[in-house]
């Protein structure tokens, strides 16, 4: 979050309001699960970047959907959701459907 807000120009107070909101919403799982590594070697394929292989892999071995900002990735959602039945979601997307649940 921090890189791709450097790179936007996002302001501090926003990446940092994010940062908070993942945070408090999600808990980190390892990268050498078994489960994730497998898939990331599945995504070979479609996704060049390991680090971006790893963080939809781990989405994958879930079976739960992924807050990114990564276009390669957004570029993948509707066959990420047809094979994987995982949902891809920004994070301007992710608040606004946080906010509707909160109601």
């Amino acid at each position: 979050m921090q890189v791709v807000g450097a790179k936007r120009g996002t302001g501090f107070s926003r990446v940092v309001q994010a940062i908070k909101a993942i945070m408090e919403s999600f808990h980190a799982i390892p990268f050498h699960n078994e489960e994730v590594i497998e898939y990331s070697y599945e995504m070979q394929k479609l996704l060049n970047d390991y680090i971006d292989r790893v963080v939809v892999a781990t989405a994958m071995a879930l079976e739960d959907d992924l807050i990114t900002e990564d276009r390669r990735v957004h570029l993948l959602r509707g066959e990420l959701k047809k094979n994987y039945r995982i949902n891809i979601y920004s994070y301007t997307a992710s608040t606004r459907f946080l906010h509707v649940n909160e109601l």
